[in-house]
């Protein structure tokens, strides 16, 4: 899944523009609005790094636990290893 914290104008992003945005990347995934950053930032700064750079990947497990912060890419055989049986 992917959270966008804000619209181009700096506003919550609407339904549509989320839409959008999964449209012109060719995202299959789902896109949900985390205005304020209520749920990013739990996850952000997760390792104890304060500065941070968007977008951001993480890797996140059973139990909210977090497997991989800011990687430039998450391979497949590392989600794969989470997934249940």
């Amino acid at each position: 899944m992917s959270l966008m914290i804000e619209n181009w104008a700096g506003g919550i992003p609407s339904v549509s523009e989320l839409g959008s945005w999964a449209s012109s990347y060719g995202m299959s995934s789902p896109v949900l609005a985390d205005a304020g950053m209520g749920v990013t930032s739990q996850f952000i700064w997760a390792d104890g790094v304060t500065s941070f750079a968007l977008p951001s990947k993480h890797l996140i497990g059973p139990g909210m636990e977090v497997l991989a912060i800011n990687e430039a890419y998450i391979p497949a055989s590392l989600i794969e290893a989470h997934l249940p049986d």
